[in-house]
């Protein structure tokens, strides 16, 4: 059985990922492997040629090259577009059965400790799913990736702003997932596709645990590689 999986849907990320690579190497257990894949569009041949280069699986898309920041999630029609592309990326995972596939967003850093922190985590608890930490804002430090519902019908939602170890609804991000949850499908949802699988994972009454331990570096622009941030130490 494969170990590890690694991966997410990638465009125009060429800028970070060597880095991202490097980060996910370093955090390796001593007796554990990882294998990557991702979903990238034909148009970002520098992407390609580093996925090529590491030997990972890709499912190569076809989606049309972006005229603007693909953060600005002005159009609420990207979560549709992200809830497929990470759908191609499970079904592939699905056929390889690994032991964990770990979700990870390509412009963070896992920290050197998270991936075993994430695994401990998992077996202490007998979870199904476990998120590592990292903030989703450049500057807020109660910009978690991490939250509970506020309400039964999944629509507000509020911040796990200091993260243990612990339940709670809905990772997004870094996302350690063993067999159940990564059978489980993403979905639309109004607050992005994170909250789409959170609400069919709760149905599935998936185990869905965070650790805050070792917060990793979330690198949201260029710019940002060469500075430290402060809330992660690096």
């Amino acid at each position: 059985m494969t170990d590890l999986m690694v991966g997410c849907p990638v465009a125009g990320r060429a800028w970070i990922l060597p880095q991202w690579h490097e980060a996910v190497q370093a955090a390796l257990p001593s007796d554990m492997k990882a294998q990557y894949i991702f979903a990238i569009p034909s148009w970002d041949t520098d992407s390609l040629a580093l996925a090529k280069q590491w030997k990972a699986e890709i499912i190569v898309t076809e989606e049309e090259k972006p005229d603007r920041d693909p953060r600005r999630w002005v159009d609420k029609q990207r979560y549709n577009e992200m809830a497929d592309l990470r759908n191609k990326i499970l079904r592939r995972i699905r056929q390889i059965c690994p032991r964990f596939y770990l979700s990870l967003d390509s412009d963070i850093l896992l920290a050197p400790t998270a991936l075993q922190e994430m695994i401990e985590t998992y077996e202490l608890n007998e979870a199904h799913a476990v998120g590592g930490f990292t903030f989703l804002d450049s500057m807020d430090p109660t910009c978690t990736n991490f939250a509970m519902w506020d309400n039964e019908l999944g629509t507000k939602f509020r911040r796990v702003e200091a993260p243990g170890q612990h339940p709670v609804d809905v990772i997004m991000a870094i996302k350690l997932m063993g067999n159940l949850a990564y059978n489980i499908n993403y979905q639309y949802h109004d607050l992005g596709e994170d909250f789409g699988w959170a609400t069919a994972a709760k149905r599935a009454k998936v185990r869905i645990f965070c650790d805050g331990r070792s917060p990793s570096k979330h690198v949201m622009q260029p710019k940002w590689l060469d500075i430290v941030d402060k809330r992660v130490g690096y």
